[in-house]
């Protein structure tokens, strides 16, 4: 197996440390975030709800909530 300096790499290759921040700053990992983190707020709540419809309506509205939220963080500040 062939040992990788990373530094050297990247100094010889500055480009590929650019492609791994803009595949980083994909707006799909936030999304899949908040999709995770929703399911697993339904995950803690369900022992506690008695009921089936809102251990899905809680998260589902978790998850409406904060993707409106990054919607307007977004469109406020386009550059972040």
């Amino acid at each position: 197996m062939r040992r990788v300096n990373k530094q050297e790499l990247l100094r010889l290759h500055p480009e590929l440390a650019d492609e791994v921040i803009d595949v980083f700053n994909l707006e799909v990992f936030i999304y899949l975030d908040l999709f995770i983190f929703s399911l697993f707020l339904g995950l803690l709540l369900h022992p506690l709800i008695d009921s089936v419809l809102w251990s899905i309506f809680v998260p589902l509205c978790f998850f409406i909530f904060f993707f409106i939220v990054f919607q307007i963080i977004k469109r406020k500040f386009p550059d972040i």
